[in-house]
């Protein structure tokens, strides 16, 4: 008897075993079940290097998740994150959108603060994938309006 059930659904279960006639006694019987994900997940950055001018309000992130089945990965699953420097580990997370075989998200408002590694993360049953680290580099060269007026 073969049942599917959820990655975080490890544990002991209980089944109720009877013939297809119901002619004998039911009985019970244990079983310890551990799940594993059938298909490998793959995040990766479209670029490891992402730079923007401070103070923009246009500064975008890519990455892209395909799973090895073929399968479609949920659109609500991929989060773009700045990894923690301590710990290694991602916060600040928000939610990225999807563009054809890419998820983006959009850095309105480029700051010295959002500078900095950066992950992509998929999400899906309990279990987390995230891609290589990504850089965000900030800019803050500035072009000086070099005309000088006649008096």
């Amino acid at each position: 008897y073969q049942r599917r059930v959820r990655a975080d659904r490890d544990g002991r279960v209980s089944c109720i075993i009877s013939s297809p006639e119901n002619l004998y006694p039911e009985d019970t019987a244990s079983a310890f079940v551990t799940t594993t994900r059938t298909e490998n997940v793959i995040v990766t950055p479209v670029s490891e290097h992402v730079s923007c001018k401070s103070g923009s309000r246009n500064c975008t992130i890519q990455c892209r998740v395909v799973k090895d089945s073929g399968a479609n990965v949920r659109r609500n699953g991929v989060s773009l994150c700045q990894l923690e420097v301590e710990d290694n580990g991602p916060v600040n997370c928000e939610e990225m959108d999807q563009r054809g075989d890419r998820f983006e998200r959009t850095l309105t408002s480029v700051t010295y603060e959002t500078s900095g590694p950066y992950v992509c993360v998929y999400s899906e049953d309990g279990i987390q994938t995230r891609s290589k680290a990504m850089t965000l580099y900030v800019d803050y060269s500035f072009s000086v309006d070099a005309r000088i007026s006649k008096h």
